[in-house]
């Protein structure tokens, strides 16, 4: 058996490709050969995944004939799909009582229905050539309670339900499905923290990172490359025995906040909603 993650000739679609995340797996994806089709709303500016490699289509997860359409665009272009990453997905956050109707079925519908259609849509030709790798990014709010993001971590919960689902019923086919959870990722929406924290507190954006770590165990944020490496292993022959596992990358963090566990800091919702009044009280 060989150990190489060798992916030469695959064909993937990864969904929301246009940045951040999605852009760091699709580039990962190119950098090993792989032909690549990357879906998303909108891709600015197009020419950081230029590459002869690669596809780009514009369009909606959540919209059942732009999804059909990628589905007959990528066979059009590349003649077969083996992989799909399942990363478009955005977030809203809010008290229960104060949940807003049209930002919940905006988060279910990108975030759990966007995975299904395009699942939907790969399926047939991956069941035809008896081989696929689905991967569907998740998060760490699937796996611990979060105040104020009840849509956000009940729509990745489900997708985590999917991906145990998925993987039971498409294993015969020499299919895969995994998830992805991830913590907190070096990302735009990070960045936006940290200014935001910054600002509020008229600290350095360095003391405001500091700040924000306090409670992950390697004080770091992740770099989307780690995360981008998890898919391509996961993409690989090398874990054709892995399905339906949820892999957890977060630095420890879900570790310290596990019940029983969190010796450092009393209240979970360091992290989450009020975050600025915990971060005043530290100063």
């Amino acid at each position: 058996m060989s150990y190489s993650l060798s992916l030469k000739d695959r064909v993937a679609i990864v969904t929301g490709a246009g940045r951040g995340l999605g852009k760091a797996i699709a580039k990962a994806l190119l950098d090993n050969d792989v032909k690549v089709v990357g879906f998303d709303l909108a891709f600015e500016p197009k020419d950081e995944l230029a590459h002869p490699n690669i596809f780009l289509i514009e369009g909606n997860v959540t919209r059942e004939k732009d999804v059909d359409q990628m589905a007959k665009g990528t066979i059009e272009r590349f003649g077969k799909i083996d992989i799909l990453v399942n990363n478009a997905g955005i977030m809203y956050k809010d008290f229960v009582e104060a949940v807003d109707l049209s930002n919940w079925q905006q988060l279910v519908e990108v975030n759990l229905t966007g995975p299904m259609l395009c699942t939907r849509a790969v399926v047939p030709h991956m069941k035809h050539q008896l081989w696929g790798r689905i991967v569907n990014i998740s998060s760490m709010t699937a796996l611990i309670g979060a105040e104020t993001y009840s849509g956000y971590a009940a729509s990745k919960g489900g997708l985590q339900a999917l991906t145990h689902t998925w993987a039971a019923e498409l294993a015969v086919y020499g299919i895969t499905v995994n998830a992805i959870c991830p913590g907190w990722i070096e990302t735009p929406m990070v960045s936006a923290l940290i200014r935001r924290i910054a600002d509020l507190h008229k600290l350095s954006n360095e003391e405001a990172v500091k700040k924000i770590l306090f409670i992950v165990p390697h004080r770091r944020f992740i770099d989307p490359s780690e995360i981008a490496f998890a898919v391509l292993f996961l993409c690989s022959d090398a874990s054709k025995s892995i399905n339906g596992h949820g892999l957890v990358i977060d630095g420890g963090l879900t570790s310290v906040i596990s019940p029983g566990l969190m010796t450092e800091v009393s209240e979970r919702h360091l992290l989450f909603h009020n975050i600025d009044k915990i971060l005043a009280a530290m100063e």
